[in-house]
Parts: C-alpha cells; structure tokens; sequence
C-alpha cells in the first residue's frame, strides 16, 4: 500500500494535470468552472483541491488517482 501522501503534492499534481489537459490557464479555468485564477495558482502552491474541483477534473479526463496518490492509472 502505498504511503499517505502530503496535501502540497496533491495540489501541485492537480496543477500539472491542468496543463497536460489544456493549452492555457483561462481554457483551464473555463472548463472547470473556476471563477478567478487564484484558485488554480493555489494549487500550483500546493492546496489540494475540494472534492467538487476534482470531480469536475475527473469529467474532463484528468487522471484523479494519479493526483491523489501519485501513481497513473494503467490505461
């Protein structure tokens, strides 16, 4: 089983995901429903995103196991 991971990874994995995902930070923003770019810039700083951002980033195609525990899904 793997180790508990730290919050701050969380966040900076979401971020990473933002940009494997889209082309910009505004198309990010947009399709996520995210109303100002600090929120995406705090996860970039870290802060893990709320269940609802990563449910959202689930239905866009990001890889939510990989950001929570660090390991890809196997495709």
């Amino acid at each position: 089983m793997p180790k508990s991971t730290p919050q701050i990874e969380i966040g900076q994995r979401a971020f990473e995901e933002i940009f494997r995902i889209f082309e910009s930070l505004e198309e990010a923003k947009n399709m996520l429903g995210i109303s100002s770019k600090q929120l995406v810039y705090d996860w970039m700083q870290g802060v893990a995103p709320s269940a609802k951002y990563l449910q959202r980033m689930h239905y866009i195609g990001a890889d939510v196991i990989y950001i929570l525990t660090g390991e890809r899904r196997g495709k």
